[in-house]
């Protein structure tokens, strides 16, 4: 569908290379020719984002694609938190900068999980990322993001998984299957997260399961810093990565 300002196309499938589709929703002046594009991924919904600043983007003349990111919402497969974010940037990154309303310049935006997200986008090397704007994140995602000084971080790690499965309680029902009683139980959990700061042992979190949080589980496997978090440690690439970043803490 189209207005005036703006050509909106709603749950575009983008494929991966292995066959996966992720979902997007692209938003792009109402005029001929081509334009630079602000790229979101993100796990908590494309649909989240604020619609007074894409359009007031593409009334600048960019082109603003939202996307669920790897078993988010609306996209197939399974969500594992940082492990798919790198080769899925990548290639979502080449696909807009194939297509006939894209300059080939593409920024990426987003905070927290999706700034981290720009940053293994980035070590990747896509030949048409352009610049990236990650806020509020990490680069180091042991020490930075699960441990802090050996120490698994409970209360953050327990309520972002519970939050974060709750949010996408559709996917978990429609997708894969999740007991309709469970995702109501789920939800309602958002509610009373500090009751499961108790739970012992760690890996028998009640509403924090191997289907709705399977890296939660490889969290807790993984206390030391090994091949699990140098595989995607981006300190490490810091040196090798090109792309222009403008960086914002808080």
């Amino acid at each position: 569908m189209s207005t005036s300002a703006a050509i909106i196309e709603l749950n575009v499938p983008i494929a991966m290379r292995d066959g996966v589709k992720l979902y997007a929703d692209i938003f792009r002046p109402n005029t001929d020719g081509e334009c630079p594009v602000i790229l979101q991924r993100t796990p908590y919904g494309k649909r989240s984002e604020p619609a007074l600043s894409t359009l007031l983007a593409v009334e600048n003349g960019y082109a603003v694609v939202l996307q669920d990111v790897r078993g988010r919402y609306a996209s197939e497969g399974n969500f594992d938190t940082f492990v798919n974010e790198a080769h899925d940037g990548y290639g979502t990154v080449e696909w807009i900068a194939e297509q006939a309303w894209s300059n080939g310049k593409i920024g990426m935006i987003g905070g927290s999980y999706a700034g981290a997200i720009q940053w293994l986008s980035a070590s990747e090397k896509p030949p048409h990322l352009t610049a990236i704007f990650p806020s509020v994140t990490t680069s180091e995602y042991h020490e930075g993001w699960t441990y802090q000084g050996g120490v698994f971080q409970l209360g953050f790690n327990t309520s972002w998984g519970i939050r974060l499965a709750a949010a996408g309680a559709n996917h978990l029902s429609e997708g894969l299957g999740f007991p309709d009683e469970r995702v109501t139980q789920l939800t309602s959990a958002v509610d009373n997260i500090a009751e499961e700061f108790w739970t012992l042992p760690l890996d028998q979190q009640h509403h924090i399961s191997a289907l709705t949080s399977p890296y939660f589980f490889d969290w807790l496997n993984h206390p030391m810093e090994d091949g699990f978090w140098s595989s995607i440690r981006i300190e490490d690439k810091h040196d090798d990565i090109q792309t222009p970043a403008y960086n914002l803490g808080g």
